[in-house]
């Protein structure tokens, strides 16, 4: 109906294609094609735009506002998306088929878009080589209200990256399948290196499928705040490759829910470091690698944080296999995990099903240990809050032989010799020896 090159003002007249009764300054009833940037004067544009792109091999094309010719799509795409957010918002609109993008040409989210695909395998957007969808906010600004759902990203290098100097809020990526293959690829990811920090990111039915060395599925080395990740399929399949979920550089207020993650290289879920956080109802295929596993909370310094985990319940998930099933750990000189809970959790067939190499204020209650090395393994200098174990416990052994065995000395201070350190409930110690390194007499 209207084919504009260049820019087009409108003023305070009304203005009429395809009727003869305009009701609004610009009515235009028919397609609206704009080349060029529209200024609006004394008007008020509502979110709500709606912008379809067709691919090369779309079907339908006719109904389309912009149809790509399958070389840089990207350049169509971004069209729609900036077309779109300059107007206060709306949606673009991929239909069924493929989009290739330029070689290192990344699609730039901006505020208020949905951009929304047709679900399944059906809308696939592929690169060479580079991320496929970024936010890349400035410096003191703000990229918020993004909505990336029903697409099939098929990544060489990353699916959706956060970086740039500035913030990102209310993201919901969802109901995506993502796929990459390359060195270092991520499926979603807040690249370290970044100075972008973010608040209120939901990740939800996702289906991320990676598989090659030094790669992620979901993690964040930014530190990002308030956010939920659920209902997710997330492997990790090389063996070479790092976390299928990773949540480090100190961010906090973390919901991790029903997820079925598997990992054949680093451990499944890591909070590495990362604070006040729940990590429930998941089911974890964990690690086989040595010094890995299923759950983890941890320490480590190279992981863009400052301040050690702390403030994490770890309950009612399912671990199987690999190393060590839930561990907490320091892994470089620093303050250790506290205040943990772990509860309620089933651990099956890994070699350890429960490792506390570090950790202080650590509560452990109501876990299912089932065909484990060793049920559990607690090393020396950790401190609990509260605890109780089934099973084989070995304190400063990995491989207990009796129900409790410990290798070091008993701090047994502020015991009640004669009713408090009992065998089978029977008789009770006699003696106990206090002091820094104390020890307790057999009968």
């Amino acid at each position: 109906a209207l084919n504009v090159s260049g820019n087009l003002y409108v003023n305070s007249t009304n203005v009429g294609i395809g009727t003869k009764d305009p009701t609004h300054t610009l009515h235009v009833v028919g397609n609206l094609n704009v080349t060029g940037n529209i200024t609006s004067a004394g008007i008020a544009v509502k979110p709500g735009v709606t912008m379809t792109v067709a691919s090369s091999t779309s079907r339908g094309k006719e109904t389309a506002d912009l149809v790509a010719d399958g070389t840089a799509d990207n350049v169509e795409i971004q069209s729609a998306i900036d077309n779109v957010s300059a107007l206060g918002g709306g949606t673009v609109v991929l239909l069924e088929g493929k989009y290739n993008l330029a070689t290192l040409t990344a699609l730039d989210m901006k505020d208020n878009v949905s951009l929304i695909g047709q679900g399944g395998y059906s809308t696939t957007i592929s690169d060479q080589d580079g991320y496929l969808i970024q936010f890349n906010p400035a410096v003191s600004t703000t990229i918020e209200n993004v909505r990336i759902s029903r697409l099939h990203l098929l990544a060489v290098g990353s699916g959706i990256v956060f970086i740039g100097n500035g913030n990102v809020s209310d993201v919901l990526i969802e109901e995506n399948i993502i796929e990459a293959y390359n060195t270092s690829s991520k499926g979603i990811h807040a690249a370290n290196g970044e100075n972008v920090d973010g608040s209120r990111i939901w990740i939800n039915k996702n289906k991320i499928l990676v598989n090659s060395s030094s790669s992620y599925g979901i993690t964040f080395w930014r530190p990002f705040e308030n956010i939920f990740i659920y209902d997710n399929f997330v492997e990790v399949t090389n063996t070479g490759g790092f976390n299928p979920i990773g949540i480090y550089g100190n961010s906090k207020h973390i919901i991790i829910s029903n997820n079925r993650v598997i990992s054949n290289g680093h451990t499944g879920i890591a909070l590495s470091p990362a604070s006040y956080a729940t990590i429930t109802g998941n089911i974890v295929n964990a690690s086989p690698t040595a010094g890995e596993g299923g759950i983890e909370i941890e320490w480590k310094a190279d992981h863009g944080g400052s301040d050690t985990s702390h403030h994490v319940i770890v309950s009612n998930n399912q671990v199987y296999g690999g190393n060590w099933g839930i561990y907490t750990i320091d892994r470089d000189t620093g303050t250790d995990p506290y205040e943990i809970m772990i509860s309620n959790n089933i651990i099956d067939s890994s070699t350890t099903c429960l490792y506390l190499a570090e950790g202080n204020e650590i509560t452990i209650s109501g876990n299912s240990y089932r065909n484990c090395g060793t049920n559990v393994t607690v090393d020396a200098g950790v401190d609990f809050k509260n605890q109780h174990f089934e099973g084989s416990i070995g304190i400063g052994t990995a491989t207990p032989n009796t129900a409790l065995e410990v290798n070091g000395n008993i701090n047994a201070s502020r015991v009640n010799a004669t009713s408090d350190v009992c065998i089978g409930g029977g008789s009770c110690l006699t003696t106990v020896i206090s002091g820094s390194n104390a020890s307790i007499n057999a009968l």
